[in-house]
């Protein structure tokens, strides 16, 4: 199946004309994945009569999230894809002509030939109640992203998240930006998507944008809120990529930000600032000083607004913001300074992965075994996927390593219905991301040996829910491994220390509850380090090396192979071999180590990953 296509839904006024378009497609080669945001119109009965017409996907999210951010859900809904190469979101009051999947798949070759990213339509829009159609708006069959979006604004032409196909690598590296309505949110995707290349046209199909009574794209809805995310969106996001446009467009677009500005009153010295550099440079100094005109006659306009008193409590209030920032800067500086030289490296490797929304939402993207290695390493620092335990077992398993059997995995309203008897007697729940023991159940017969309490049903429910609302997004429930003797007991983790297929340090923790009883590290061919690595380790106890040691080291160094940079992989030693635990790309954030531990894990970062995050 190359073609997920997404719907969030959330309105049942035109859904049935939007199901009915994809039930009469010509080419039925596509999925279609149906996210309810907890709306109060159940779609249930009018799915049902699309049973045996459609291939679907229905889930319904207990918490609405499209109110808060309309591009979180767009997130969270292709979240539930699995893993097609090509993504659509279609608006749950939209609908298609039955010939575009045909013609999506027609022009197919043409599309990879050119690595085309991003494929659009011809549409319409759909006036109801009324049910006035307009014009046929097409687009030339190969256009650059930057002259597509410079029409949009400038030449009566239009485009919107329904009629464009994307591809999921490109949305995996990119997502879409979190604006207020996700006003602008689709056009700044496409310019991110295409990476400022070509979109290829199929104006032989039509999508059909609907506005109407009950949609955001209705006129005098929300218009203040509308007005505020389109200033966001020129500010945040289309002004600083001016240098992808050329020189007429960048000052048409300025213009255009200008009386944008005026209208949301938000004149300050940064986007002024703006405004002249980009006039300067592209135009000259007369229609700087233009501006400057039309700039006080505004301001002139607007006194009230730009108030002496509100200028003054501004200026004020930016000098406390610059002395705060100034403070917590060298605070910054101070923690920096004392930290050691792997633990900066490890902070800087948590910018990368993970300090932004999107990359977060990155490592709750679901993938399988069945998706080749292009699909898994599509984006840079594609490894932050394989702190989501569900895609490490996948990534594993794909190579040929066992893992611990998963019984059920979910979010809250998945939990919320599953019937806990279904569950075997000795079990083990924890998240699926995330690392914290405190997280963790390890049920034997009833009773967790963590935190030494018995659970019944609905002690166990309690507990769990409560996981749940302590942040929690998902939870796996897997095997309870028995260890090498049979014993259901804490496992002892095995945790390699790894750089590009080559083994530093084994760290050995032995634990009969929540809190660890011997931490150890010895090397790969396990003689015990005499030499203190972690400040909680210990020096002399030694342990003997389990039975699958050989099994468990090769598959660290495959899998550190494929991972390439610094990487802790865990492994357990079991009645079935050398099983994988997890990949912990940031461990304990790289504190507690000593001045020799460190010298070591730098030394090996410079030797075989030098330049890597």
């Amino acid at each position: 199946m190359e073609l997920a296509i997404v719907i969030p839904y959330y309105k049942i006024d035109y859904f049935e004309e939007c199901l009915d378009s994809l039930a009469n497609q010509t080419n039925k080669n596509f999925r279609v994945y149906i996210g309810d945001d907890a709306s109060l119109e159940d779609p249930s009965d009018l799915l049902e009569k699309y049973t045996n017409k459609l291939n679907f996907t229905y889930h319904r999210f207990q918490n609405n999230l499209g109110g808060k951010s309309l591009t979180l859900q767009w997130h969270r809904c292709i979240n539930l894809s699995a893993g097609e190469k090509w993504l659509m979101i279609l608006g749950d009051d939209d609908y298609l002509s039955n010939n575009y999947i045909e013609e999506f798949y027609k022009n197919l070759s043409s599309i990879q030939k050119f690595d085309i990213k991003v494929v659009r339509f011809a549409s319409r829009i759909v006036r109801s109640p009324s049910g006035e159609i307009s014009k046929l708006y097409e687009h030339p069959k190969m256009e650059k992203a930057t002259d597509f979006v410079y029409r949009r604004y400038f030449e009566a032409s239009r485009g919107s998240l329904t009629e464009q196909i994307f591809r999921r690598d490109m949305y995996l590296k990119y997502g879409f930006g979190n604006i207020p309505l996700g006003w602008g949110a689709d056009i700044y995707a496409w310019l991110q998507f295409s990476e400022s290349g070509f979109n290829y046209t199929i104006n032989t199909a039509i999508a059909y944008f609907r506005i109407s009574d009950v949609n955001i794209s209705r006129g005098g809805f929300q218009e203040e809120e509308k007005a505020k995310s389109r200033f966001l969106f020129f500010s945040k996001y289309l002004i600083t990529h001016l240098d992808d446009f050329n020189n007429q467009q960048q000052v048409k677009f300025v213009l255009l930000y200008e009386q944008i500005i005026y209208t949301n009153r938000n004149v300050n010295l940064k986007n002024s600032s703006l405004i002249i550099k980009s006039l300067f440079s592209n135009t000259g100094l007369t229609p700087v000083l233009k501006f400057f005109r039309r700039l006080l006659i505004h301001l002139y306009s607007n006194r009230d607004h730009y108030a002496t008193k509100k200028i003054l409590f501004a200026l004020f209030k930016k000098v406390k913001f610059q002395l705060y920032y100034l403070r917590r800067g060298f605070v910054r500086k101070l923690q920096d300074w004392q930290k050691t030289e792997f633990e900066r490296r490890i902070w800087k490797r948590q910018l990368y992965f993970f300090d932004t929304p999107h990359k977060q939402e990155l490592s709750n993207f679901r993938l399988f075994q069945s998706d080749d290695f292009q699909v898994w390493k599509n984006t840079t620092y594609w490894q932050r996927r394989l702190e989501n335990k569900l895609n490490s077992k996948e990534f594993v398993q794909k190579l040929g390593i066992k893992t611990a059997r998963k019984i059920w995995a979910g979010r809250r309203e998945d939990f919320e219905i599953l019937d806990l008897v279904q569950l075997p007697v000795n079990y083990i729940v924890k998240p699926v991301r995330g690392e914290a023991s405190k997280n963790v159940l390890l049920i034997r017969n009833g009773y967790n040996i963590f935190d030494k309490k018995f659970y019944d049903k609905n002690k166990l429910r309690k507990k769990i829910v409560e996981f749940y609302k302590n942040g929690i997004e998902e939870l796996i429930i897997e095997e309870f491994l028995h260890n090498e003797d049979g014993g259901v007991v804490v496992p002892n983790d095995y945790r390699f220390y790894t750089f590009d297929g080559n083994i530093i340090f084994i760290q050995l923790d032995k634990r009969k509850g929540l809190e660890k009883d011997q931490v150890s590290f010895y090397d790969q061919n396990w003689n015990l380090i005499e030499e203190k690595i972690l400040i909680d380790a210990v020096i002399d106890r030694e342990d003997p090396a389990p039975h699958c040691f050989e099994e468990m080291k090769a598959q660290v160094r495959l899998l550190s192979r494929y991972y390439k940079n610094f990487a802790r992989i865990d492994f357990y030693a079991t009645q079935k071999g050398a099983v994988f635990g997890e990949f912990t790309p940031t461990p304990r954030k790289g504190k507690f180590l000593t001045s020799y531990g460190n010298r070591k894990l730098v030394e090996a970062w410079d030797y075989y990953c030098k330049g890597m995050y």
